[in-house]
């Protein structure tokens, strides 16, 4: 099974993430961003400067994704995959380590997310354990459109192992 590549994903991500953050966020707060922690604030700015081209072509890219992940559940009933890229940073730590490179802390703990997020497919993360130094961790589970009962189910399935 294949589900696509995690580079194609963030280019769909990041500018519609941030587009309609920025819009959600600056028309119901105008500019009170000082209410804001600098990292929302920067995201906020991110947003604010993504084109209307490089929108709408992020957006042309969520079909294929779609497609893609919808082939890899032709096999199976669910796709389980870490809830996080990454064990969870310490609070204020802006910047981790992802396959020995540095990466924004939020873009590496959304990485395996975002990709339900831009399909449409149901998700659920289930809290089996802890991570190294005691921090939660959990499993996603992805399921088919439509089919979040069978989801549900295997969720609970495996939540009643741990």
């Amino acid at each position: 099974m294949e589900l696509p590549d995690q580079e194609r994903v963030k280019a769909v991500h990041w500018p519609v993430l941030s587009a309609e953050m920025a819009a959600y966020h600056l028309r119901r707060f105008g500019t009170a961003e000082d209410r804001y922690e600098p990292p929302m604030r920067d995201g906020l700015a991110a947003g604010a400067v993504v084109t209307t081209e490089q929108y709408l072509t992020a957006q042309r890219g969520r079909p294929a994704l779609r497609a893609e992940v919808d082939r890899a559940l032709g096999r199976v009933d669910a796709i389980a995959l870490p809830t996080l890229a990454v064990d969870p940073p310490e609070i204020g730590r802006t910047v981790v380590k992802l396959g020995g490179r540095p990466e924004e802390a939020v873009a590496a703990m959304v990485r395996l997310t975002s990709l339900a997020n831009h399909t449409g497919h149901p998700a659920v993360s289930v809290p089996p354990g802890t991570a190294p130094k005691g921090r939660p961790a959990g499993i996603q589970l992805i399921g088919r459109h439509y089919d979040e009962h069978r989801l549900l189910s295997i969720a609970g399935g495996l939540e009643a192992l741990s």
